[in-house]
């Protein structure tokens, strides 16, 4: 049994599921990995890390762009749809020993667990759905705990300050954990003690990554080319087919791909598995002349990296984007929209799919309160399948962004047969 859509500051119940399941989390070594941003990008870095490493591993990942078994891979394999309805009823019967009712992000995490023992794999890299001191994820005990960075989101559960949220997400450091702090973490000067203090406590040494830890050569919209430094090795001529802000993401990989297996990894591997990754949601190009980006930024500092990127993007292409924009009504809109202000040709103004979106005329006035002019249109009353279309055709050759949140992802299926370079979630 589960509760829909509760959260509760509490690992009671899903401990106790896991007691009656036997204890599924205790039977692979575990990566977890938290942060306000970056952190499903680094997660599946690292997961592709350790596969180029002949290491047998599973992913899981939150939140689901189009359906929940693309959240548990293993082996680079999703889960198939059978395969999660048998995981979930035995969940569901370990839930019911228990005698505890789960949440529905509870019973899914153990229903992964399960799923991971049954499948005998070496190396579960887990992402936290939110926060990490109650997060279901939070039932193992990492072997390795990384922490890409902090910043204002889920305040209503996690706390009103950057310092508040830092602690929630401390709690994923526990003793014997290897703790990994991604360069992110280290700024505002002093948040990094929040952690330091945590690890401190176990009598653990956080290995931070810094912006000396990796060098960028070269960006694009689509490519960047860097490298990185780690404790055990330099790993030269990396490229990947993302933003510039995946150099940082992959370092912090790197760092954490090193700490599970105690060693180097093979440069040429690291290369290869660098090459062959892939973003869905994140500085995603779906088109490249005309440019369309999809990128998922739901709060502020996401809009700020979104915005650095886009401010370069917009040299090499000589023109500002319009910035399509939908967000959630419970998100920092007006934080967003400030954050890609000074880098747009204009806002587009969309509804997010759900009974959670900000109403685009709501969004259309922040826009305009923010910005000092109106949306160069406010696109209402068409049916979902169409909006982007209907959007498109209004922009014709300009570049085009997409952002505001990963609910909004559902909405470019519709646009899949007609564009290019599409990389599937």
């Amino acid at each position: 049994m589960h509760t829909e859509s509760a959260i509760r500051p509490s690992l009671e119940a899903v401990r106790a599921a896991c007691a009656a399941a036997g204890h599924p989390e205790r039977a692979f070594q575990v990566v977890q990995v938290t942060g306000t941003n970056g952190k499903t990008s680094t997660a599946r870095i690292i997961d592709q890390l350790l596969r180029a490493e002949a290491v047998r591993t599973a992913l899981y990942t939150s939140p689901p762009l189009l359906c929940d078994s693309e959240r548990i891979v293993l082996d680079g394999t999703r889960i198939s749809k059978s395969e999660l309805a048998a995981a979930r009823a035995a969940a569901q019967k370990a839930a019911t020993v228990a005698r505890v009712t789960l949440t529905a992000f509870e019973e899914l995490t153990l229903a992964c667990f399960i799923h991971l023992r049954d499948a005998s794999i070496d190396v579960a890299v887990l992402e936290v759905g939110m926060g990490g001191r109650w997060d279901a994820t939070s039932a193992a005990n990492p072997a390795v705990a990384v922490i890409t960075s902090v910043g204002l989101d889920h305040q209503a559960f996690l706390g009103d300050t950057i310092e508040e949220i830092a602690f929630d997400k401390s709690h994923i450091i526990k003793a014997g954990s290897s703790v990994i702090l991604g360069e992110s973490v280290q700024n505002p000067p002093g948040l990094a003690d929040i952690f330091l203090k945590r690890a401190t406590s176990f009598g653990l040494h956080p290995r931070c990554v810094t912006a000396d830890s990796f060098t960028i050569n070269a960006s694009a919209p689509t490519a960047t080319e860097f490298s990185v430094t780690t404790p055990h090795e330099h790993y030269r001529d990396l490229r990947v087919a993302g933003a510039a802000y995946q150099a940082s993401n992959t370092a912090t990989a790197l760092f954490a791909a090193e700490a599970a297996l105690g060693r180097a990894l093979d440069p040429q591997l690291v290369r290869t598995a660098v090459t062959q990754m892939t973003f869905p949601g994140r500085f995603e190009v779906l088109r490249e002349d005309p440019l369309l980006v999809f990128d998922g930024s739901h709060n502020p500092a996401a809009a700020a990296l979104l915005a650095q990127q886009l401010q370069e993007t917009a040299v090499q292409l000589g023109q500002k984007p319009v910035i399509v924009l939908g967000i959630l009504a419970d998100k920092d809109a007006a934080g967003i929209i400030a954050a890609l202000a000074p880098v747009a040709a204009g806002f587009i103004v969309i509804e997010a799919p759900g009974p959670r979106a900000l109403p685009a005329a709501q969004l259309a006035q922040l826009v305009t309160t923010i910005t000092g002019s109106a949306p160069l249109a406010v696109v209402s009353n068409v049916p979902e399948v169409d909006i982007l279309r209907e959007v498109l055709k209004m922009t014709g050759k300009q570049p085009v962004v997409v952002t505001g949140s990963l609910s909004l992802y559902p909405l470019l299926q519709s646009l899949r047969p007609v564009t290019t370079n599409v990389v599937a979630a």
